[in-house]
């Protein structure tokens, strides 16, 4: 275990119970339902980052997506609000840097004009999800951008990204910010049940099917170059995209409803090749726990 495993662990540990208890603010969403156990921290885990490092991942993703709204689409900056020109200790480049660099490659309104039913450049929505098996269950979302792209957007972003899209329409876009990229790039984005929920919840809501959704990538590089930046178009889902969206949805709801939150899909505790930090210490692995959830003490 690392020293950052166990700082980690050190702050996080107390939160576990609550956690599970109460669930995070994105409950129902896709992350819910495909979380581990330790994922229902996510929420307190970037309160810690941004209280610790301001340029930490969770403040630099929130800060950069604030700008990248009002970059576009004009939407006010809240009072005081300023990117840091602080360097992060891990090399990359800092916040304002990378707004810099990213305003002059790609105009200002290449990335289309909010829909004017939308309230905002974050759409929170929810449906019901009626599984194959008939039953409902809730299901939630955010998305980053709903937009309609006109032949002129189009031809921009294929003139400054180097993106062919479909044609006119109504389009998502998501923004991301990463340190590195791996070498699945794409395939991580175009198989991510996350684009199948933002569709359906889009179109559950009386929206026009989307044309797709547009991932805006900036890496946080530390040298500029062009590959720090990419777009990823994500086509409509099909009906094997749904079926494992379904999927994911009545598995994790199965699991909610025999074992509790804290019970989740077991394989992402050892997820990126180790142990989840908070292996050690989450009720999960608590045996006696497990089986007094169940009903089944004669194992205990």
């Amino acid at each position: 275990m690392t020293d950052a495993d166990t700082r980690y662990r050190e702050k996080m540990a107390p939160l576990v119970e609550e956690a599970i208890k109460t669930g995070n603010e994105h409950k129902w969403g896709i992350h819910h339902y495909r979380a581990l156990a330790s994922g229902c921290l996510r929420r307190y885990q970037a309160e810690v980052e941004q209280a610790d490092d301001p340029d930490g991942d969770a403040a630099f993703g929130t800060a950069l997506h604030l700008w990248l709204a009002h970059y576009h689409y004009g939407v006010p900056l809240p009072d005081g609000f300023t990117l840091s020109d602080q360097l992060p200790p891990k090399g990359y480049v800092s916040q304002a840097t990378l707004a810099e660099r990213y305003a002059k490659r790609f105009s200002a309104a290449s990335l289309g004009n909010l829909l004017p039913h939308v309230a905002g450049p974050e759409t929170r929505l929810s449906m019901m999800v009626t599984l194959p098996t008939g039953q409902q269950e809730p299901f939630a979302g955010t998305l980053d951008a709903p937009v309609y792209l006109t032949d002129d957007h189009c031809e921009t972003l294929q003139r400054e990204r180097g993106l062919t899209l479909p044609g006119p329409g109504p389009y998502n876009i998501d923004h991301k910010t990463k340190t590195r990229r791996s070498s699945n790039l794409a395939l991580t984005y175009l198989t991510d049940p996350q684009f199948t929920g933002y569709a359906a919840l889009w179109q559950a809501n009386g929206g026009e099917p989307l044309v797709g959704t547009l991932v805006n990538i900036l890496f946080r590089y530390k040298e500029d170059k062009d590959e720090g930046f990419v777009t990823l178009l994500v086509p409509p889902p099909d009906e094997q995209a749904r079926l494992v969206w379904l999927g994911l949805i009545h598995a994790g709801a199965d699991r909610v409803r025999r074992l509790g939150p804290g019970w989740m899909d077991a394989t992402r505790c050892f997820e990126w090749g180790r142990a989840c930090p908070q292996f050690d210490v989450c009720p999960r692995h608590n045996w006696h726990a497990i089986c007094a959830r169940v009903g089944d003490h004669d194992r205990a």
